[in-house]
């Protein structure tokens, strides 16, 4: 047959084939694919990783077809998919699982201070580490920890390729993500991902799901953090529906709630929200709500707390992002002279560093400030046109998951809270909400 269509056998075996052939002729097929393809590089111009479920010529492992199909991002959604497969499935020591544990909390730091580039590639290695470890058929106890371990990074990959603009693919990570979690019945785990999908589907308009998914985090209960988390989320979600009491309840449950202190020794800090950032995510639902007065209270407050934060614990995106609800809330107060320097150093932000939820706040900023009464006002005008010039320089074109560029017509969120009485929109930044 490979004669007949001019290519070799090999390339005519797809996945069901492979879980098919004997063991020799399996063995051939690897040995003759690794011969004829060259390695495909990373999400970011490198080489892929060097182990990883595309490398296992296992069933249900990627095939040569759908590596061409894919970039580094959608092969990686794959790879984690695969690896949710072998967590059903699946010796390690107590030393092993404790610096994959240790792994997993420093890319947790890492995330909040660095790269989105880096961090991919950081927690895509990781991933593989627990993949390869899972391939030895650990005893129970070891396959639940393991599954955790997973769960968890691929939550993180998720939530890196959404501030990279590929909601699909994220969509992806979090899928298996939640397999990980229900295999290993760990609440822990499940609580982080309804963390991230709330966040993903409140961004995709979908304000009913991302308040269900909040909600449902909170029937999984485990002794973290994260329940002010969950609160804010599901508040934010509300509000953005237009459900004003069910958000302000939720808001003064997150008021009157107690202060969880997470040890950064052995807690992370990203899905166990510093106060700076639960301070932000109430302002900006109050600017959902209209209340632009209360939310500049508490944006001025995130703000505070956030310098006074040291510098390994501060998010990079924070302060821009509240900076721009801190903008809105000054629109709506009718302070346009304070404008100029709270958004200046965001107009600053170097284009590396620009996750793509400062991006989606700067868009519908400048989409709302070119209306009226704004328009109207020199100082109106002139804002405009600023943001406008950095939104160009962005040069941030429809990507493949339908994102908008920036200069194109504001998101839902947005539209209806321009038009409501006092309001406008706020929401959650790049990787700080």
């Amino acid at each position: 047959m490979g004669a007949v269509y001019g290519t070799s056998w090999s390339s005519l075996i797809d996945v069901e084939d492979l879980k098919k052939l004997p063991e020799p002729a399996r063995a051939a097929y690897l040995a003759e694919r690794s011969r004829t393809e060259s390695p495909s590089g990373g999400a970011f111009g490198t080489q892929g990783p060097r182990r990883g479920p595309t490398d296992s010529g296992g069933a249900g492992s990627v095939s040569a077809a759908d590596d061409a199909a894919l970039d580094g991002l959608e092969i990686s959604a794959a790879q984690s998919l695969e690896l949710a497969g072998l967590v059903a499935e699946a010796n390690v020591d107590d030393d092993v699982l404790a610096l994959l544990q240790n792994e997993l909390l420093e890319l947790t730091f890492f995330l909040m201070r660095s790269s989105l580039a880096a961090s991919y590639r950081r927690a895509v290695r990781l991933r593989d580490q627990v993949w390869d470890l899972l391939r030895r058929r650990p005893r129970a106890g070891r396959q639940r920890e393991l599954s955790v371990i997973a769960a968890k990074v691929c939550t993180l990959l998720a939530w890196i390729c959404e501030d990279l603009g590929r909601r699909a693919v994220a969509l992806g990570h979090a899928r298996a993500g939640w397999m990980c979690a229900e295999q290993a019945d760990h609440n822990g785990a499940r609580r982080w991902i309804r963390v991230a999908q709330s966040r993903m589907a409140f961004w995709s308009g979908e304000y009913a799901k991302s308040a269900q998914y909040a909600a449902d985090g909170h029937n999984h209960p485990f002794p973290d953090g994260l329940d002010s988390y969950l609160t804010l989320l599901e508040a934010r979600a509300r509000g953005a529906a237009g459900a004003q009491q069910e958000a302000l309840s939720l808001l003064s449950r997150w008021k009157n709630s107690s202060v969880y202190e997470a040890d950064p020794r052995n807690e992370d800090l990203f899905f166990n929200l510093t106060l700076d950032r639960e301070h932000y995510l109430a302002g900006g639902s109050l600017l959902l709500l209209g209340r632009a007065g209360d939310a500049l209270d508490l944006l001025d407050e995130a703000m505070v707390l956030y310098n006074r934060l040291p510098r390994p614990r501060r998010y990079y995106g924070m302060e821009m992002i509240t900076r721009i609800d801190t903008v809105r809330a000054c629109l709506r107060r009718g302070e346009l002279e304070a404008i100029p320097a709270i958004i200046g150093p965001v107009l600053e932000v170097q284009p590396t560093r620009r996750l793509t939820m400062l991006c989606l706040g700067i868009r519908e900023l400048a989409h709302e400030i070119s209306g009226t009464p704004y328009s109207k006002s020199a100082i109106g005008r002139e804002l405009s046109g600023t943001i406008r010039d950095f939104c160009d320089r962005a040069e941030l074109a429809t990507r493949g998951d339908g994102q908008r560029p920036l200069h194109q017509k504001a998101g839902p969120v947005a539209a209806r809270a321009r038009d409501a009485p006092g309001g406008t929109a706020g929401g959650e930044g790049g990787t700080c909400g």
